[in-house]
């Protein structure tokens, strides 16, 4: 099966959106939105369609990583050949067309979030996990079903772990952390304060901490010594992270599977000593 893959330049704006003011947001949702054709369309079209000004759609230009919108235009034009045909929402679509764009949504989210992924992260968590003497789970919403699934992954493992979804018992928990100690952050858009604030305390009491989110420069991101990142589609305007989870999920599979594999390599010596 030819799944379409999800154009670089979205998956650039999905990783910095979390950080942009509100009229750079407004034009990322623009193009996110309504990105057929915007390489024939000059600035002052695309900031008066976005009802943003030129200097705005400069600034999230830059932010993406590029030198300004002739050089996105470059980009859209060259991927959008080969980018996904959905533009946003599903009302009034038939079934076969909302199958469509459930399950080839998250096997795109799958394969974009598989490129992200830094094999030297993936190797630096499975270590501490491994060695790890206590570990600490944190997720509020959505994220909490993840946490959880998580915690059951390392319980097969003999690894025991704690999952906190609410704030007083996570900074409880937050204050008891020693070096060698894990504290373990989900959260999509990177913002959620008591996640945050719990990796924050964790990491200033010596504790490793580690991060699953969607946006590159979040505050989870800054209090974080390893950092994995997803990246996906919304199934319905006005946001939606359904398959951001799918994609969370699978960051936890790899980890999970990582450490099955390497944990006696990681746990003990000839001697029997911790490495």
């Amino acid at each position: 099966m030819d799944v379409p893959r999800t154009p670089s330049w979205q998956i650039k704006l999905r990783g910095v959106i979390g950080s942009l003011g509100a009229q750079e947001r407004r034009f990322a949702e623009y193009l996110l939105n309504s990105f057929a054709g915007i390489e024939k369309e000059p600035i002052a079209v695309l900031a008066k369609e976005a009802q943003v000004s030129e200097a705005t759609v400069v600034r999230v230009c830059h932010k993406m990583g590029y030198s300004g919108l002739k050089e996105l235009k470059i980009v859209v034009a060259r991927e959008n050949e080969t980018a996904g045909s959905f533009d946003g929402g599903i009302g009034g679509q038939y079934m076969d067309e909302l199958k469509e764009r459930v399950f080839m949504g998250a096997i795109r989210a799958l394969q974009d979030t598989m490129n992200l992924i830094d094999e030297d992260e993936v190797e630096k968590a499975t270590k501490v996990l491994c060695n790890a003497n206590y570990i600490s789970i944190y997720g509020v919403g959505g994220s909490v079903p993840v946490a959880r699934s998580l915690k059951h992954q390392l319980m097969k493992l003999g690894i025991p772990s704690n999952v906190y979804n609410e704030f007083q018992p996570s900074i409880i928990a937050a204050e008891k952390y020693n070096k060698g100690d894990v504290a373990i952050g989900i959260s999509h858009s990177g913002e959620s304060s008591q996640v945050v604030e719990a990796l924050r305390i964790a990491r200033g009491k010596g504790a490793t901490t580690i991060c699953i989110t969607s946006y590159g420069d979040s505050a989870i991101t800054h209090c974080s010594d390893v950092k994995f990142f997803t990246t996906s589609e919304t199934l319905l305007n006005g946001g939606d992270n359904s398959l951001a989870r799918i994609a969370q999920t699978s960051i936890i599979n790899l980890l999970y599977l990582n450490v099955a594999l390497k944990y006696n390599r990681y746990h003990n010596t000839d001697e029997g000593e911790t490495i």
